[in-house]
């Protein structure tokens, strides 16, 4: 039988951990609107079409829960948060390769979505396995620092995603 160390020093650290994870995760899905205007530049399209890849990376990160939390009962929270950043990686490196407009709907939308639903859902409950006494302030962080996600990565995006 395993011994964890509830309420300790190394739950604190997979508290900072998760908060990596919804940065990248939440910080990316939500400031899709960003890189929107570029993206209609490029791929001369409307924002109808274009705004399709962005509700499909959304969709993914919600909905992959259903498939991911099955996933973490039979692996790991760890197996599944790294698969979730390799797909999510994987993503992002074929998007960026993308000639179609239709690629990036497959690539940055779905590959991209399913791995941040990956690494949405294994933040958001490994804290709780890692707390006794301070389960409610460690959660209270992990709710925290989704908003701060949310907010961060928005600014600063707005800073490094220029056009030559």
């Amino acid at each position: 039988m395993e011994f964890k160390r509830l309420d300790g020093g190394y739950a604190w650290l997979v508290v900072f951990s998760c908060f990596l994870l919804q940065f990248y995760a939440i910080g990316i899905t939500f400031s899709f609107g960003v890189i929107l205007v570029e993206l209609k530049e490029v791929y001369h399209s409307t924002n109808a079409i274009v705004s399709w890849i962005g509700s499909i990376q959304g969709f993914m990160l919600y909905f992959t829960g259903v498939i991911a939390a099955p996933l973490i009962e039979f692996y790991s929270y760890r197996t599944i948060a790294i698969t979730g950043s390799v797909i999510s990686a994987f993503g992002m490196l074929l998007s960026a390769f993308s000639p179609y407009l239709y690629v990036l709907y497959m690539t940055y939308g779905l590959l991209t979505g399913l791995g941040f639903g990956f690494m949405y859902l294994t933040s958001m409950v490994a804290v709780q396995h890692w707390f006794d006494k301070r389960r409610s302030l460690a959660s209270g962080e992990i709710i925290k620092y989704y908003t701060l996600a949310n907010d961060g990565h928005a600014v600063s995006q707005l800073f490094t995603c220029r056009s030559p």
